[in-house]
């Protein structure tokens, strides 16, 4: 259990700090295995490779529309636009009921809310971030908004 705790922390330290999730899952993976006892190597590749593997091949085409999605929101300007008549209409005091707004259609929209909470509605996160002047390591967190839990 200590392992768990310690591997969670270590994930959420790095990731704070601004470390691609890339490098730090693994890293927290051998931090569980190593305080767990386990052999690292053979946890590393059988047991997490197999797992992420299995994961990616799944979720890759959500994913990938989902970022082809929030890369058209941007490069068309819609993501501005509506960032600006929220900040505009709500305010600043009531930035994350804005995000929450900006991304309700296009998480509805989608098969599942993972492909946009993630990539989809970053564009609008990043713009409403910026319309209402919160640092951008605010908006890290923000991408939990529209997640209210999926399949």
């Amino acid at each position: 259990m200590l392992g768990i705790l310690l591997g969670l922390g270590v994930l959420m330290v790095l990731a704070y700090l601004g470390w691609s999730i890339v490098w730090v899952a693994p890293i927290a993976a051998g931090v569980v295995a190593i305080c767990g006892g386990l052999d690292w190597l053979n946890t590393y590749t059988h047991t997490y490779m197999g797992g992420f593997c299995a994961f990616a091949k799944v979720w890759f085409p959500i994913f990938m529309l989902g970022a082809i999605f929030g890369k058209l929101m941007e490069m068309s300007g819609m993501a501005s636009a509506i960032a600006k008549l929220i900040a505009q209409t709500l305010g600043q005091k009531r930035a994350i009921l804005g995000v929450v707004l900006a991304c309700a259609a296009p998480t509805t929209t989608q098969p599942t809310p993972k492909a946009t909470s993630l990539k989809a509605t970053m564009p609008f996160k990043q713009k409403l971030s910026a319309a209402v002047k919160l640092p951008n390591y605010f908006v890290i967190y923000w991408w939990l908004a529209p997640y209210g839990g999926d399949s």
